[in-house]
């Protein structure tokens, strides 16, 4: 059973034909600086449509996990076209 199973996505954005690298995961996620952010793995797909998976947690000032991200970049070697994005788990922020 899944750590997440029951983790309601509360928040995502989704991007297409980006052409600038997107900022780092804290800014992009918007950590606050008492917590960090770990990655939980991270993933690479050939084919048809190239892609770049990460899954990470954000963990509070004790070290408890607060949240869940799932971020991606998917880049089509025909054209260069570039779609990503990521989606949060977890509590809505107050």
């Amino acid at each position: 059973m899944s750590l997440f199973q029951n983790w309601t996505r509360v928040e995502g954005k989704a991007f297409s034909g980006a052409t600038t690298p997107m900022r780092s995961f804290e800014a992009t996620f918007a950590i606050p600086p008492e917590h960090r952010l770990e990655l939980i793995r991270s993933r690479i797909r050939g084919g048809l449509l190239r892609g770049e998976y990460w899954e990470h947690q954000e963990l509070d000032a004790p070290g408890e996990m607060v949240v869940r991200y799932e971020s991606f970049t998917e880049t089509d070697p025909k054209t260069g076209a570039i779609h990503s994005g990521w989606y949060r788990y977890g509590q809505p922020r107050s």
